[in-house]
């Protein structure tokens, strides 16, 4: 038994000292290309109603949301909430057919995301660009879990995108 303890030593000591070398500030950016005027996307990112229909959240988990007197744009607000969590997303820039900018509030104050999503438009498609950056707390052992939020994130906005793409070229086929 005395043998087992110096093999876990180097193990315990690097992940006491792991996340001290992570990154503070972390971000997640997805691409993709849909055969579509930009135009034709920007409603689906710039109302807050919209996000359901192509968010891999809301076909993945039981979400139950609700909104702000403002639906779309600058000031447009909508609440969420999953059972294990809740958010408040809020619009702070939308330019038409190029951005949407939006704060998202994670579980009242504990994480706070900013995102953006841009339009630009390539010989009649366009590509949307999905960024989200945010920074870890004081606390060196949280970075642990941004490991996992970054890994989680890539895979839901890749499929969110793809759900967008889907959802704009069955618009334009009926």
């Amino acid at each position: 038994m005395k043998k087992s303890c110096p093999n876990l030593f180097p193990l315990v000591v690097s992940l006491l000292l792991i996340p001290f070398f992570l990154h503070r500030k972390w971000r997640v950016v997805r691409r993709i290309i849909i055969h579509a005027k930009s135009k034709e996307i920007f409603p689906y990112l710039n109302d807050l109603q919209n996000w359901p229909l192509w968010t891999e959240w809301a076909m993945r988990d039981d979400v139950h949301y609700s909104y702000g007197d403002v639906k779309a744009g600058v000031g447009a607000v909508q609440n969420w909430e999953t059972r294990r969590m809740s958010g408040t997303m809020k619009i702070i820039q939308s330019v038409q057919d190029e951005r949407v900018v939006y704060d998202l509030d994670l579980n009242h104050g504990k994480c706070r995301l900013e995102g953006v999503l841009s339009l630009e438009e390539i010989d009649g498609s366009t590509r949307v660009t999905w960024l989200c950056k945010w920074e870890s707390g004081p606390n060196p052992y949280r970075r642990y879990l941004d490991v996992v939020y970054k890994l989680l994130l890539k895979r839901d906005f890749q499929l969110g995108l793809e759900n967008l793409r889907d959802l704009v070229g069955n618009r334009q086929q009926a």
